[in-house]
């Protein structure tokens, strides 16, 4: 009785840890995947999380919005990597870059050669 006990917490286990690596690898593919293409220039990305493949941050950014605290989205940013101003971030199906502060907003808007203007494809087919 004993020895089926023991076997059921060990398949939990390996259960519960096959699990966790799979969320780990799932969560490793958007960096790899999207700043491996950029080369060099990777390392001067700000900070950010890229989130789940093709998904991306979208989930966690829909849910602040619905919720009654919208500002939890960019507080979980600010949390985990600083208060940089600047983070990346998987958005709108691209990888997006996400300003928070009046002193990087001028930067971003003012230096045209580091930084290009658009919107996201899906974006622009949401508004027209």
């Amino acid at each position: 009785m004993e020895i089926m006990g023991s076997m059921w917490l060990a398949v939990a286990l390996a259960t519960l840890g096959g699990f966790a690596f799979l969320k780990w690898v799932l969560k490793s593919v958007s960096p790899w995947v999207y700043e491996s293409k950029l080369g060099d220039m990777r390392y001067s990305l700000p900070p950010g999380d890229m989130g789940w493949p093709l998904i991306g941050n979208m989930w966690s950014f829909l849910r602040a919005f619905r919720s009654d605290e919208p500002d939890s989205f960019m507080g979980s940013f600010v949390s985990r990597f600083g208060r940089t101003g600047i983070y990346k971030a998987f958005m709108f199906g691209n990888p997006s870059v996400i300003v928070t502060l009046p002193e990087t907003s001028r930067r971003v808007l003012n230096d045209d050669d580091a930084f290009k203007p658009g919107w996201p494809t899906s974006t622009v087919e949401l508004i027209g």
